[in-house]
């Protein structure tokens, strides 16, 4: 029973990985997208409403910096390596290889639960990037000029990064894991 509930649990981590993890909104609606996996290397999704009109504007305008990434993140590559080693291993426990203790599962899920727990604790790169992003004076703002920082910051206000639900759902999967194997070491020691 609880190899089937880990090799569950991690499998639905894994596909988690892939939906999306952050909104990146203006005005209360969506501009784009990042799942975990595209948080690792820095891109986004563009919203499908935003998507028509980003296409012929990229026509008339065509910017060098278009596949500019947000931001890489290495503590969320660590986790999606250690939960797929956690997926694996699950498989192998739920097959009836005995060589892997079934706390083994539990252990790389925790460690991929502390890391994105420590991304979100810092942030996610996409609102630093962002917000380094706007306070940069453009090519036509002069450095010195008192209402491009003032618009700048009004810019930064504008744009909010918010985490969708995908992401708790993600860490309520990998403590499903952690907790089970918690539960089993604490039995070891009450035992002896």
């Amino acid at each position: 029973m609880i190899a089937k509930l880990n090799l569950v649990s991690t499998l639905a981590a894994l596909v988690l990985f892939f939906l999306p993890w952050i909104d990146i909104q203006c005005s209360n609606r969506t501009v784009a997208t990042q799942s975990g996996v595209q948080t690792i290397y820095g891109g986004s999704t563009i919203s499908k409403e935003l998507n028509g009109h980003s296409e012929t504007a990229n026509r008339k305008n065509a910017s060098p910096n278009q596949d500019e990434s947000l931001g890489f993140s290495i503590w969320v590559g660590a986790a999606f390596l250690a939960l797929i080693a956690a997926f694996f291993a699950a498989l192998l426990v739920f097959r009836g290889f005995r060589e892997i203790s079934p706390h083994v599962v539990g252990g790389l899920c925790m460690i991929a639960l502390i890391a994105i727990s420590i991304q979100l604790m810092i942030g996610f790169p996409v609102r630093d990037k962002l917000s380094d992003g706007m306070t940069e004076p453009t090519t036509r703002q002069s450095a010195e000029d008192p209402f491009a920082a003032a618009g700048a910051g009004m810019a930064a206000a504008m744009f909010q990064v918010r985490h969708s639900p995908a992401l708790y759902l993600e860490l309520l999967a990998l403590g499903i894991p952690t907790l089970i194997a918690a539960n089993g070491l604490l039995d070891k020691f009450k035992k002896a």
